[in-house]
């Protein structure tokens, strides 16, 4: 590869995600997944329109290290993404190093925490088809590239769109990219539009046409369509509202998110801070900057369009990106508008200034990214010492177990407490049974309105064989022993459980305690 940059992304987002490498766990709607069988993945993803994944999933998810190898594929499909992000930046007539630092900004942004989970595995997968896409069929409208280019990259582009957001992007893009091609001059248009004209209207028609494949072939059906899954209910008079939590959740809240690194692990966070910006330092070394910048306001304009087209699919279906829980899921597009706009506002400070700016930015992104994904580490190692006590137990019963104490969010990767299917998968794994429903009484209220349509899919909630439908003796507890897991202990467990077995028995004995009464 000629384009020694790439290298120099790759590094940077094996730095910054690395550690996704050795995280065994399994999180949130992965337990719909990791383990799951035929019957349970048709009730999960043949019913939300996705069945396509069921064929997938059925491949990858059986065997002990089945979530790692999930991560493994979200690492690669992640980086595939922006490796053809900052090509297509090129592509755009981008000089090569702001491409770099633009793809580099975006690659690292402290957005779409979920890339951690096996579910949304296919996120990345759907985001890297869209990249190849995009990247082939604006090579043959650059006149660089074949009739195969254009057939290829349609083909990749439609199944990117099962990523429904990702419509309105290629349509953003396409017009841009008809706009670049005419040196975004309106005489040049007047005088020579038809010029692949024809291939601009077959390309915008793509969208519609999954619109419609969508619709006819990959219906939202069963428990999904009973709770309106996903259904379009745009609000002229909420978007104002919408968009203004969005920029509070997702911009300001970048701050918060920032802050909590050190509040919670202050000798870690100015660890990874401190050795980062001499990185980046180093890595932006050799990138040069323009003396007089021009396109500040297009930069801007960009990232503020991005930015829209990025959440606004999310507003129509009301599931707004925040760092709340697993909505991260819906931040995916976000890094792409934030760092045309960061980097504007880069390119407004005196030259000499640039460099260290961009290192801070950068080097504040993977802070907060890499705290994420070593909470992820940690949540694992929480959800390994409560399999281990769970298996010591002597559960004697079937039925449902009320968690009557300890269900928080303690060493949770994010600030979202256990569900019940969830719970019942952790209770699978450790007991190798699916005739329990473990849930909390609070929840059981609120789920037994709609248990009938709950256990007519038992198999994808992990509890397939669960017969009794209360028995309220059965109880619960979590005991918490530490107070806190340094992310320095997180990674010594997280390596000691590929080489060392006992040792990391040994101490994720010491993080909590179980107890189980049935009368």
């Amino acid at each position: 590869m000629k384009d020694k940059k790439i290298y120099i992304l790759l590094l940077l987002y094996f730095m910054t995600n690395g550690v996704m490498l050795i995280n065994n766990g399994i999180f949130w709607d992965d337990w719909a997944v990791i383990g799951m069988e035929r019957l349970g993945l048709d009730q999960q993803f043949g019913e939300n329109g996705m069945w396509i994944m069921t064929y997938v999933h059925d491949a990858l998810n059986d065997g002990k290290y089945a979530p790692m190898l999930y991560h493994w594929l979200s690492f690669i499909f992640l980086f595939l993404a922006y490796a053809f992000f900052y090509n297509i930046l090129k592509q755009f007539g981008f000089k090569a190093d702001t491409a770099f630092l633009i793809a580099a900004l975006a690659m690292v942004a402290p957005y779409f925490e979920t890339k951690n989970t096996a579910i949304c595995m296919s996120y990345g997968l759907f985001m890297a088809l869209f990249g190849a896409g995009a990247f082939l069929v604006f090579r043959f409208l650059g006149s660089r590239g074949n009739r195969r280019d254009l057939f290829l990259g349609s083909m990749l582009l439609l199944l990117s769109f099962f990523l429904n957001s990702l419509l309105l992007l290629f349509l953003f893009l396409l017009g841009l990219s008809f706009l670049h091609h005419h040196g975004f001059s309106v005489q040049r248009i007047k005088n020579s539009w038809r010029d692949k004209f024809p291939y601009y209207m077959v390309l915008a028609v793509l969208p519609f046409i999954f619109w419609y494949l969508k619709k006819t072939f990959f219906a939202i059906t069963g428990l999904y369509a009973a709770r309106g899954y996903n259904v379009i209910n745009f609000s002229l008079e909420k978007l104002p509202k919408q968009y203004k939590k969005i920029f509070s959740d997702n911009i300001f809240g970048l701050h918060h998110e920032f802050r909590a690194v050190f509040t919670e692990n202050l000798v870690f966070g100015i660890t990874v801070f401190a050795v980062f910006l001499f990185t980046t330092l180093c890595v932006l070394k050799p990138i040069k900057f323009d003396k007089r910048p021009k396109k500040l306001g297009i930069y801007l304009l960009l990232g503020i369009f991005l930015f829209f087209v990025a959440t606004y699919p999310y507003t129509t279906v009301n599931k707004l990106p925040s760092f709340i829980g697993f909505n991260t899921r819906h931040q995916i597009l976000l890094p792409f508008g934030v760092a045309f706009v960061l980097f504007a506002i880069i390119e407004m400070v005196p030259s000499h200034f640039r460099k260290v700016l961009s290192s801070i930015a950068l080097t504040v992104f993977i802070t907060m990214t890499v705290n994420a994904n070593f909470n992820f580490l940690r949540g694992w190692i929480k959800q390994e010492a409560l399999e281990q006590e769970i298996g010591r137990l002597n559960i004697d019963t079937s039925g449902v177990i009320f968690i009557t104490k300890g269900l928080n969010a303690k060493f949770n990767p994010t600030e979202r407490v256990y569900t019940f299917y969830e719970l019942n998968g952790i209770f699978k794994k450790a007991l190798d049974r699916q005739d329990l429903l473990v849930i909390s009484r609070k929840s059981y209220q609120k789920l037994n309105k709609n248990l009938t349509s709950i256990l007519s899919h038992s198999v994808k909630f992990n509890m397939k064989d669960l017969t009794d439908k209360v028995n309220e003796e059965s109880s619960f507890q979590i005991l918490f022993l530490k107070e806190e897991i340094h992310h320095s202990e997180t990674l010594r467990n997280a390596i000691s459980y590929y080489f060392d077995r006992k040792y990391f028995n040994s101490k994720i004995d010491k993080i909590l305690d179980a107890n189980y009464e049935s009368k």
